[in-house]
C-alpha cells in the first residue's frame, strides 16, 4: 500500500484506513501527523517498522478524544 500526501492543501494530519483482506472492514488506522512526515509518499507493508507504527490505532477513539471540545476552566 502506498500513502500520497496532498501537499496542496497543507493537512495537519492525515489519516489512513488500511482495509482487511476483502477490503471490506477497517482493519486499523494510521493517525499521520505532517510534521513527522518527511517524505510526499511512504509504502506501507502488512508489518511496518516502529517508526510507521509509532502511529497505528485500533480505533479513531484517540483522534475523536484529542478534537473533543474541553471547557475552558478544565483546560487552564
Amino acid at each position: 500500500m502506498e500513502i500520497q500526501f496532498d501537499t496542496g492543501l497543507i493537512p495537519d494530519v492525515t489519516i489512513a484506513v488500511r482495509l482487511d483482506r476483502s477490503n471490506e472492514r477497517p482493519l486499523d488506522y494510521y493517525i499521520l501527523p505532517s510534521i513527522d512526515m518527511n517524505a510526499s509518499r511512504i509504502r506501507m507493508a502488512e508489518d511496518n517498522a516502529l517508526s510507521l507504527d509509532a502511529y497505528r490505532f485500533e480505533t479513531l477513539n484517540f483522534f475523536y478524544s484529542m478534537a473533543a471540545q474541553t471547557p475552558f476552566w478544565e483546560a487552564a
